[in-house]
């Protein structure tokens, strides 16, 4: 991890005012790191309140603000939320106590998963059981955030998928399915962290198409890819996600 400095954070200053962020909030965030309180980096699976509002207001950040994938006219309060949230189970990243990264998992529920409907997509054609299935969404890094902090993104993604990987092991679900764009579907071959593309292009915050993985031949991939990375990934939940992802460094 690089050493942050609050010149870093100042020259971005101009940058972050337009997500939101204020000059006396980064010198604070900054005072912290002085003082060594707490873990630079962290993830965890969301489990309360403030932890929950914290991930609405970083999709409204990303989605609405630095993407402009929705007008952020549709959420006045600053809150990027929808109907799947409450089938859903949420992760947070963490720089300090600044929520810099999410994702969620969608279980198999009554609205089915929104990578089907968006892309006009049915896994049952695939001969695949909807309640062994989930779908990972909103998987995104504040691109903002990470260049104030000077982290790298790629490590935050992969820290996030570790804890997606851990949630859908201990549940026992068989198959993952995303609506993807081909940016995300490369970063994540690239680790053997394999899904494939089962239909057509569609728009949707950008382009993207249905895209489906097995946990089985998943876990094989990575393993034959980078061994680093399986033990990464699958390290029980017990151990400290701050020394792990800083003993595993994707290059």
């Amino acid at each position: 991890m690089k050493k942050i400095s609050f010149d870093f954070f100042v020259f971005n200053l101009g940058k972050l005012k337009r997500c939101g962020i204020e000059y006396d909030y980064l010198q604070k965030i900054y005072s912290r790191e002085l003082s060594g309180r707490g873990k630079v980096l962290t993830f965890h699976k969301v489990d309360t309140e403030e932890d929950l509002g914290q991930v609405y207001r970083l999709r409204y950040q990303i989605y609405c603000l630095e993407k402009g994938f929705e007008p952020k006219e549709k959420y006045p309060d600053g809150i990027e939320m929808d109907e799947y949230d409450v089938y859903s189970i949420h992760f947070i990243a963490k720089v300090f106590d600044v929520a810099v990264g999410t994702a969620r998992l969608i279980l198999n529920n009554p609205l089915g998963f929104p990578a089907e409907n968006y892309c006009k997509a049915d896994i049952t054609d695939f001969s695949i059981k909807k309640e062994q299935t989930v779908e990972i969404s909103r998987f995104a890094v504040s691109n903002a955030l990470v260049r104030a902090f000077n982290f790298d993104r790629t490590r935050i993604l992969i820290g996030l998928f570790r804890e997606v990987y851990q949630e859908t092991k201990q549940l026992g679900i068989e198959y993952l399915c995303a609506a993807m764009g081909k940016g995300l579907q490369r970063l994540l071959c690239k680790y053997g962290v394999i899904f494939s593309p089962l239909g057509p292009v569609i728009d949707y915050h950008g382009p993207r198409a249905f895209h489906l993985s097995s946990m089985l031949n998943m876990e094989e991939d990575v393993f034959l890819k980078d061994c680093g990375l399986f033990k990464f990934i699958s390290s029980p939940g017990h151990h400290d996600p701050h020394e792990l992802i800083t003993h595993y460094s994707p290059v």
